[in-house]
């Protein structure tokens, strides 16, 4: 709770980065239709009349290449600053849980403490209170980032071309088909793993703690062919998370690569048909590609 004035600053910080992203690929749509298209006869829009009266063509390509180095540079100090917020406050939340934790296992009892190693207890504290961390960013900063860039661009596509617009939005149910598929099972896989290493852990911990004994009974190569027999288990365990998450990926990434030709067959038409700028189709294909990324990153 301590937390939330630093949440709400991000939240501003992310409405920021989606409206970025929506002004981003205007200068290029500038160029394109208002200055190239300009110099060959194409004629003005009212608003962008309003914006470049006055300006030659050539001027308007400088004022292009000027808006595009300074959008990229104000991109780029909103996303540091959402960068050093988070990692602030996540990591104030981390050790927040783990303090309260701390202070839970000293005053457990005995019979608590001796049901569970010293190992288990090193790890809940060192790497399960990561999961503040973890579970913040994938239920709450990142989907809100995700959700205002979506809905930015969604109503400027949709002003852009609402046909285009809904053409795109067919993908979002093969997306989420995906996630239904993957999702269960990278999420069992996940605690295959923390079992796992769990295990391994209080494994090395409870040999190299009781190192004399080890010695005076001459169990070495014991333990060492347990841990041999961890490790295969682990190695084992990493090549099915490997192909598990590369058949994610490449599902996943099919997905909006299909959409986009699509897009591209479906807005070319229409700009032959005389009905979409070229700009417009250049703009509307940076908003997919973007769009795109946010969805998917609700897969992640």
């Amino acid at each position: 709770m301590h937390q939330w004035p630093r949440l709400l600053v991000l939240l501003g910080l992310n409405a920021a980065t989606a409206g970025l992203a929506a002004l981003g690929p205007w200068p290029m749509k500038l160029l394109v239709d208002y200055a190239l298209g300009h110099a060959h006869g194409k004629p003005l829009s009212p608003i962008i009349q309003t914006a470049v009266n006055g300006l030659s063509p050539a001027s308007i390509v400088a004022w292009a290449a000027a808006a595009t180095v300074s959008l990229f540079v104000v991109s780029n100090l909103v996303s540091s600053a959402i960068t050093w917020t988070w990692a602030v406050a996540g990591q104030r939340m981390v050790y927040d849980v783990a303090e309260d934790l701390f202070r839970k296992l000293q005053r457990a009892s005995f019979r608590f403490h001796s049901q569970r190693t010293v190992g288990d207890s090193l790890n809940l504290l060192t790497g399960d209170t990561w999961s503040v961390y973890t579970l913040a960013e994938s239920l709450l900063i990142g989907p809100v980032r995700g959700l205002l860039t979506v809905v930015t661009i969604g109503l400027v596509a949709w002003k852009l071309d609402s046909r285009l617009t809904l053409l795109s939005l067919t993908i979002l149910p093969a997306l989420g088909a995906t996630a239904r598929f993957f999702g269960p099972r990278l999420l069992r896989r996940a605690r295959a793993n923390r079992k796992a290493q769990s295990s391994l852990f209080s494994f090395l911990q409870h040999t190299l703690s009781a190192l004399p004994v080890v010695q005076a009974f001459a169990a070495e190569d014991r333990n060492t062919a347990h841990f041999r027999e961890l490790s295969l288990i682990e190695i084992e365990r990493i090549r099915r998370n490997g192909l598990l998450r590369s058949g994610f990926n490449t599902v996943s990434g099919a997905i909006p690569a299909i959409g986009t030709a699509v897009i591209l067959v479906a807005g070319g038409n229409r700009v032959l048909a005389g009905q979409l700028s070229i700009g417009s189709l250049l703009v509307f294909l940076a908003y997919l590609s973007t769009m795109q990324g946010s969805l998917r990153g609700f897969l992640d």
